[in-house]
């Protein structure tokens, strides 16, 4: 579940405002892992964005010419 990123600042300015992780969690109706996640990750680097992520067994996929592309670069590389 996506949460909106309004949400976030509010939860993680909550807890830099002294208040625990486990009252944001109560206050804004957020699993306290999440407010952890949240906080640990402002902490690390600063941001609170959410990570980009892949359904299970989903694979990136590419055309043809992407594949020609990424085959001469590794050809050249392993030169």
């Amino acid at each position: 579940m996506n949460y909106h990123l309004d949400l976030r600042e509010r939860v993680i300015n909550w807890v830099l405002n002294g208040n625990s992780r486990l009252s944001a969690s109560q206050v804004f109706k957020v699993h306290y892992n999440t407010v952890k996640a949240w906080v640990t990750n402002d902490k690390n680097t600063g941001e609170y964005t959410a990570l980009p992520r892949y359904r299970c067994g989903e694979k990136k996929q590419f055309g043809r010419q992407q594949f020609k592309v990424r085959c001469q670069s590794s050809n050249v590389n392993s030169k």
